[in-house]
Parts: C-alpha cells; sequence; structure tokens
C-alpha cells in the first residue's frame, strides 16, 4: 500500500513538474514599444505583443514539431513612422527562458515626397542629368528573403492590410496628387540620381524643371500648370508668301541620335502674315508628350511664292510661348545672261526626274527609278528668259560645253544675273603659281 502511494506521489510531482515548465521568448526592438506579431513554423499567427517584452508560449505543439526540441520562429515588427522588419529567431528551445540578445532595429521613414499639381491628376516622370527615365519606387518595399522557411502568405497580407508591400513597385510616372514616404537608405538608393521632373497633363503646357530628393528630409513640391498656348506669328518681305510644315528627322530628349525619326509636319499653314495656333490634342499626336519629355516643338518650314526663290527654315518653338519669325526672300531673276570664251558654248543646266516604271521580268511592279539628264539653256552668248514652270534654283549645278574644249562647272546662285567663263582647250596643261628654272 505504502509503495502504491509512493509511485502516486512521485507521478504526480512529474506532472506538476511538467505543467509548471514553460517556453519563453525575450523580444526587444529598436525602438521599443513596437507591435510585434509572432508566426509559428507554418506562417501561423500565435501571438501579437508590444516590445519590450517577454512572450510565452501557451502550448508548445503550437511551435513545436513532433519530437523536436527546438523550433524557429518569425516575427514581424511594426511601428508608426518606421518600415516594417522581419526577423528569424532560430533554435527556440523548448520549455526554457530563450534569450538570445538580438535586437530588431526599425528603419525610421524619415524622407518624405509630396507632390501635387493645380489642376491634379499630371503625369510625373523623373529623368537623370541626361534626361534618361529614372524608375520610380512607388512605395517603400520589404524584403522577404528566400532563406525563410515558413509559409510568407500571412505576412504579405498584413503588410498589405497596413498599408505596405513586400514587392517593390517600379513605375516610370506617377500621378498628381502623390505622397509617400522612405527611409534615408531607400532615398539614397533609389533617388540618388534624379536630377530633374517633368510634369504633363492633358491640355496643359508641360513643365520641365531641375529637383532632386533630399535624403533624411521633407521634399514638398507644388505645380500650378497652365492652360496649353502655343504659337507661331510669322511676318514676310514681300507679304503673302505661303507656309508649309514639312517636319523632318527630330531628336528627342535623353535618347541617342540613331533613335531619332521623322515626324510629320502640320502641313500647310497660310499665308504670311499669319498667326497658327497649335492644339495640345495636334502637338500630342506628334510628339506623344508624356514619353518623349519635350521642351519645344521642332518645325521644318518650307516658305513659297511665285516668282521668288523657295526657302526652307528651321525653327523650336518653346511650349507655352508664341515665336514671331520674319523671312525675306529674294527674287528670282527673270532673265540671265551667259558668255563664254570662246563664244558658241552650250550652257546646261542638270535636272532629275522620276519615271515610273513597269518591271515585267521580276517583281510584276511600277516601280520609281530616278533619271539623270542636262537641260540645254542656250548657246553663248545668250540671254535666258525665266521658265515659270521649271526656273532655276539656288545651287543648280551648270555646264559650259564646247567641242575641243573642257567642259566648265559652275553654280546658279540668286540674286546673280550675268554668268560668264573661260573654256580651256582639250589637252591644255594649266599651270598655278610661277613656273622658275
Amino acid at each position: 500500500m505504502n509503495l502504491i502511494n509512493n509511485v502516486l506521489i512521485i507521478i504526480s510531482i512529474m506532472i506538476l513538474s511538467a505543467c509548471g515548465s514553460s517556453t519563453t521568448v525575450m523580444i526587444k526592438t529598436k525602438p521599443s514599444r513596437a507591435e510585434v506579431v509572432v508566426l509559428n513554423y507554418k506562417g501561423e499567427q500565435k501571438g501579437k505583443v508590444t516590445s519590450d517584452t517577454i512572450f510565452k508560449i501557451k502550448n508548445n505543439e503550437d511551435f513545436f514539431m513532433d519530437s523536436h526540441d527546438s523550433t524557429n520562429a518569425m516575427l514581424l515588427a511594426t511601428k508608426k513612422g518606421y518600415k516594417p522588419e522581419i526577423a528569424t529567431l532560430a533554435r527556440i528551445r523548448k520549455n526554457e527562458d530563450n534569450d538570445d540578445k538580438r535586437i530588431i532595429k526599425l528603419k525610421e521613414l524619415n524622407t518624405s515626397i509630396s507632390i501635387e499639381t493645380t489642376p491634379p491628376g499630371a503625369n510625373i516622370i523623373f529623368l537623370d542629368a541626361a534626361n534618361h527615365i529614372i524608375p520610380f519606387l512607388a512605395k517603400e518595399a520589404i524584403s522577404l528573403k528566400k532563406n525563410y522557411s515558413i509559409d510568407k502568405s500571412f505576412v504579405k497580407d498584413y503588410l498589405r492590410d497596413i498599408g505596405h508591400t513586400t514587392k517593390a513597385k517600379i513605375v516610370n510616372k506617377i500621378i498628381t496628387p502623390f505622397e509617400e514616404k522612405y527611409t534615408e537608405a531607400t532615398a539614397q538608393s533609389s533617388f540618388s540620381k534624379i536630377s530633374k521632373i517633368y510634369i504633363v497633363k492633358q491640355g496643359y503646357n508641360p513643365v520641365a524643371q531641375d529637383l532632386s530628393i533630399r535624403p533624411s528630409e521633407s521634399n514638398v513640391y507644388s505645380f500650378h500648370l497652365k492652360p496649353f498656348s502655343t504659337s507661331l506669328k510669322i511676318i514676310s518681305e514681300p507679304e503673302g508668301v505661303e507656309i508649309e510644315d514639312l517636319g523632318g528627322r527630330v531628336e528627342f530628349q535623353g535618347k541617342d541620335t540613331g533613335n531619332a525619326r521623322r515626324m510629320n509636319g502640320f502641313g500647310y499653314l497660310g499665308k504670311a502674315p499669319l498667326i497658327r495656333k497649335f492644339s495640345f490634342d495636334e502637338v500630342d499626336k506628334r510628339y506623344t508628350l508624356s514619353n518623349n519629355r519635350n521642351s519645344t516643338m521642332t518645325m521644318m518650314l518650307k516658305i513659297t511664292k511665285a516668282g521668288f526663290e523657295t526657302e526652307h527654315l528651321q525653327i523650336d518653338i518653346p511650349f507655352g510661348e508664341q515665336k514671331t519669325i520674319k523671312v525675306t526672300m529674294q527674287a528670282r531673276p527673270k532673265e540671265v545672261s551667259f558668255q563664254s570664251d570662246p563664244q558658241g558654248s552650250h550652257v546646261y543646266v542638270f535636272r532629275q526626274k522620276t519615271r515610273e516604271v513597269y518591271d515585267s521580268e521580276k517583281t510584276k511592279k511600277i516601280h520609281s527609278i530616278k533619271l539623270d539628264h542636262w537641260k540645254h539653256l542656250g548657246v553663248t552668248p545668250f540671254t535666258y528668259y525665266t521658265d515659270v514652270s521649271d526656273p532655276l534654283h539656288h545651287t543648280d549645278k551648270l555646264k559650259f560645253s564646247r567641242p575641243g574644249f573642257q567642259d566648265t562647272f559652275d553654280q546658279f546662285k540668286s540674286g546673280v544675273s550675268n554668268y560668264h567663263t573661260v573654256l580651256e582647250p582639250k589637252g591644255a596643261i594649266s599651270y598655278q603659281g610661277t613656273i622658275t628654272k
């Protein structure tokens, strides 16, 4: 009887001893008073405490696998004004007080960025010094390391609920109004190359301005956008010249020369004097402003009037401004005198025409081919009267030709109405300078 009582007493002591044992974990953060969610090896939330404190595991089965005397746990620490931090507690021993002296350090969100425009809804693009787009981190991201062994689904859901993300969201542009906070380290690594801001909104003048994000500071920017207003004023001498925009090859800001492309022009603009206003939609259709970061509009003008030399002029118009230009045209000579020594030289002008030819052997299609020829103007001495259907143009190539003499070439120049050339006999040797013995 006494033996049985002794056995029962021993068993009771063992049970009481087992019941009295507990597993505790010391949780510390810097700064303190952070909320800490405790997850077990399955990724399940099993507790939520405020640091600095001792967390007591009430049920070992929640944290320890069968027959295991140690386990791992994950801590998710959050505090207002700080970036959430994830830490792993390794080798937690069953029925012991676990204190590995580890402190979870939270990084302060001490860099704020606030951008607003009047009106709101503008596209914001950040650029480096060479006008290349800087991809922008839209929100501070929390890294989930691959070597975490537990299920991460709860972590992702929890962070999303408190306004954070586990995956960096990189965008090329943001929409105003925009406001977000970052750590100093993020500001230094992600925003250090930003040197300019480009703002574009439908119906308003684009804005390009120098700007940099200062770490550990409050960066607040406000922009008042002006309605789109860009125009070209042309006056001419004489009046009544016709203006056409041909477009042309345009170099976009922030891109290499090899990436330039040919832009269609705005077509016929009218007769000078004129004022041509450009709408946001037609400029955006030509340049796609939100992608190409242009601050000016490039035009190649063709200026014509009967009896005058055709002029070509490239101009740049800053957005939001009216550019005024004056065009002075040079009258074509109505008659041109040609002379030569000796006389009797045939005078030609170089012409190139396009002819449609059917390829009956290979492509079975009509192709355009260019035909070079010399148009005969007359025999010296003579006066050439301008052909209104095919006038002489500035820089046209002229040829003087006479049997027994070498061909001589010249260039037609606007404003010059008298041409004279000396032909060299074929086989003659021309000497320059002084011949000495």
